[in-house]
């Protein structure tokens, strides 16, 4: 029940949530996050370190000199005592073969950049039908992104790993959906009776979610009309 009354307390008297940054963001530790944003309700004043353009609005109560200091970066560290760790999400894990979670994380660990910044892995899009990838992504609860080899070139700075595998950091955070395009799925659908005014819901779902339809061509247009895009 702490930290509710904790976060609405906080979010009231500073106009921002400590624990909660935007999206392109990530708290380090919640609960040093509650002991931090008890310590501000407290009376204690605050410093910012790092690029936090989200707080420029908000009302905390800032001191150059502060004891309690917030640290947006992207580096691999221990929060020092009274520091408030957030980071970044503008690290991208590139990968030209299949890469295991542990890899990339070895990998970013050697260059000292932490985990919780990592924004996506993106591989070759010849890579699309690997279920290690797949796999590795979803251990590290990130999103997986392939690109073409017209595409490939991402305007960051690289920490080249071996084995397939390097790592760029961007200056800002990174919008995943922004980068190359996700692992496609395939739906395999029948039409009924054969009148558009009889397709089940579940079917006329898939086929507004569709980009491509293949089909014999009385029963693609049958299935139709379809989106503009």
């Amino acid at each position: 029940q702490v930290a509710p009354a904790i976060t609405t307390s906080g979010e009231l008297r500073f106009g921002t949530c400590l624990l909660n940054p935007p999206r392109g963001y990530a708290l380090g530790d919640l609960e040093v996050g509650k002991r931090f944003v008890s310590d501000l309700l407290a009376g204690e004043s605050v410093r910012i370190e790092g690029d936090a353009p989200w707080l420029a609005g908000a009302q905390l109560p800032e001191n150059p000199q502060a004891r309690l200091a917030i640290c947006v970066s992207s580096a691999e560290r221990e929060p020092a005592a009274n520091e408030l760790l957030i980071y970044p999400r503008n690290v991208v894990a590139r990968v030209s073969s299949v890469v295991a979670a542990q890899g990339i994380r070895e990998a970013l660990h050697a260059v000292k950049l932490a985990r919780q910044s990592l924004a996506c892995i993106v591989a070759d899009d010849t890579l699309m039908a690997s279920p290690q990838l797949r796999e590795a992504a979803a251990e590290l609860a990130v999103p997986l992104r392939f690109v073409s080899a017209e595409e490939q070139a991402l305007p960051l700075a690289w920490h080249e790993s071996g084995s397939g595998l390097a790592l760029g950091v961007a200056s800002v955070p990174l919008d995943p959906q922004q980068i190359g395009r996700a692992r496609g799925r395939l739906a395999v659908i029948g039409l009924g009776p054969g009148a558009a005014e009889l397709m089940v819901p579940a079917v006329k779902a898939e086929l507004a979610r569709a980009n491509d339809v293949l089909g014999y061509e009385t029963y693609v247009r049958m299935a139709g009309p379809f989106r503009d895009d």
